[in-house]
């Protein structure tokens, strides 16, 4: 179906025709479209400069916090000093688990703040994509769609994060189970944008990543591997977000030959 719908309809038919868009193909895609490159590139931007603010805060306070509960142990005698390297090794452990969640709902807030930039990313992409007319221009109406849809989509992504963290603790098997939810959790966030233009609810968005198995993988293992990554995983997510959103709609297009 896809094949007839967009035989010749610009310079990415071909790709269309082939059912799929590549990684390579989506990079030259937004290369060839500066709209689109400098808009991915003013969102990791945003999302840089608003998770670093709030991380920073949270550091300077956590350690404020810190050191007022539990003071360091004076070092008085052999003792003191293996207790000062405990109490040292116990400080950082804490502070990287706060900033590395601070982190990670700073960049829920940030996603959903900002949501009505990545749907209107979505929309830019697929109008320049398919050559057919989409709305792009902001509108209130549009700007509380998309901020009660981010919402809805990161509250669902919170609790399978949550989900996923509780799998590594069980032995063997809950790695490839929390590796698999956490495919899904990305796959659903990178297409949210384009599948909620679209009309379809939450269950529809995941019953749609049951019909295309193959390409939910392809969207979601690279960002799920990142997220393996202590403390940088986020800020590379920051990095990639806006190209998975942009190669979801693509892709979205060209499956269902929308």
């Amino acid at each position: 179906m896809a094949v007839d719908k967009y035989r010749g309809k610009g310079r990415d038919a071909s790709v269309k025709r082939a059912g799929r868009y590549t990684i390579l193909a989506t990079i030259r895609f937004i290369i060839r479209n500066p709209t689109v490159l400098v808009a991915s590139i003013a969102i990791v931007a945003v999302n840089y400069a608003g998770a670093w603010y709030l991380t920073s805060f949270t550091s300077t306070e956590f350690s404020k916090a810190f050191v007022s509960w539990w003071h360091a142990p004076a070092l008085t005698n052999t003792w003191s000093y293996i207790w000062y390297g405990l109490w040292w090794a116990g400080f950082w452990a804490a502070k990287l688990a706060v900033l590395g969640l601070t982190f990670y709902l700073a960049f829920l807030l940030i996603y959903i703040l900002i949501s009505p930039v990545y749907s209107w990313l979505s929309r830019i992409s697929e109008k320049k994509a398919s050559g057919t007319v989409v709305e792009t221009d902001f509108s209130i109406k549009q700007l509380w769609f998309d901020l009660k849809e981010a919402l809805k989509i990161g509250m669902f992504s919170l609790v399978l994060s949550l989900i996923a963290l509780a799998f590594l603790f069980v032995p063997v098997f809950g790695s490839i189970a929390s590796l698999i939810v956490y495919l899904y959790t990305y796959a659903v966030l990178f297409l949210d944008y384009v599948a909620s233009r679209k009309g379809l609810t939450l269950r529809q968005k995941l019953h749609w990543t049951t019909r295309h198995p193959c390409f939910t993988a392809t969207l979601g293992w690279f960002p799920a591997l990142l997220s393996y990554i202590p403390i940088i995983n986020q800020f590379m997510i920051a990095i990639v977000f806006p190209f998975f959103v942009i190669y979801a709609t693509l892709n979205f297009m060209a499956l269902d030959g929308t």
